[in-house]
């Protein structure tokens, strides 16, 4: 039978607190920015631009960043790039003679 350990609520969330009381991670902070220069990027192409053309632009003025990094934080913060529709081919059967 298992037996039930008696925690305290502090000890329970202590680490929580003390998580709280550190303040954001260095790379929460990055994050930040990051998401601030893709949200630049991507109002300077009029909405269009998704992560992948997002992620080139940011490697052209040189920030180093994985492209899955850019997912996610244009997914997190709402930032949806222009869907193009795909082109409507009719299936043209072109038979030859006899045929």
């Amino acid at each position: 039978m298992l037996s039930r350990r008696s925690v305290g609520c502090l000890g329970c969330h202590g680490r929580v607190l003390r998580v709280a009381a550190r303040g954001p991670s260095a790379r929460a902070a990055s994050d930040v920015v990051m998401t601030d220069q893709i949200r630049a990027i991507h109002c300077d192409s009029d909405a269009t631009y998704g992560s992948r053309r997002v992620h080139a632009q940011l490697l052209r003025d040189g920030v180093a960043v994985n492209v899955k990094r850019v997912a996610r934080l244009m997914r997190v913060s709402q930032i949806v790039g222009a869907h193009v529709p795909a082109k409507h081919r009719r299936n043209r059967c072109r038979r030859g003679p006899g045929g």
